[in-house]
This record gives C-alpha cells, sequence and structure tokens, in this order.
C-alpha cells in the first residue's frame, strides 16, 4: 500500500549561485526513485526576492514533467520562493 499525500524526504539537488543553479533532470528523477518516491515537487528561491518564474524555471519545469511522466512519476509543482512570503508556482 502507497503511503499518500505525506513528505517521505527533503533532499538537496543542487546549490547555486547567486544568478543561476545547474539542473538536472536525471538527478532529481534518480534522487525521487532511490527513495522510492512515486510523486515529488522541486522548490528554490530566488535571491533578488521576486518569485516570478525565469524562461529557465519554465523550461526546467516543463522537462522535469516530461521525464517524471515517462518514469511513472507523479510530478506535483515547482516552487519558487522570494522575499518574505511571497512565492510563485513555474
Amino acid at each position: 500500500m502507497r503511503d499518500t499525500g505525506r513528505v517521505r524526504t527533503v533532499r538537496a539537488i543542487t546549490d547555486g549561485g547567486s544568478d543561476s543553479a545547474p539542473f538536472m533532470v536525471r538527478d532529481t528523477l534518480a534522487t525521487v526513485l532511490r527513495h522510492d518516491g512515486h510523486a515529488f515537487a522541486i522548490a528554490h528561491n530566488h535571491p533578488s526576492g521576486d518569485p516570478t518564474p525565469s524562461t529557465n524555471d519554465r523550461n526546467a519545469t516543463a522537462r522535469l514533467r516530461n521525464a517524471a511522466n515517462a518514469a511513472g512519476l507523479t510530478f506535483l509543482c515547482h516552487l519558487i520562493l522570494g522575499s518574505g512570503d511571497t512565492w510563485a508556482i513555474a
């Protein structure tokens, strides 16, 4: 029986600089699968404080969603955190 609706683990996939972070779809899916995940979300912050998704954010979301579907995983969302309590979904 699947344990649904519960966060099983939180893992850092990459560290970024002040203006970008390397993002590998393969590394993300490998981490989900290594922890026997079935559904997952990703999150990162924008040091500028503006959580508006960039073109790179939207492209990464699309690549990750397509790869997750191909692997039989459920991609829940890509959350971007800004300053204070601001956030957006890419």
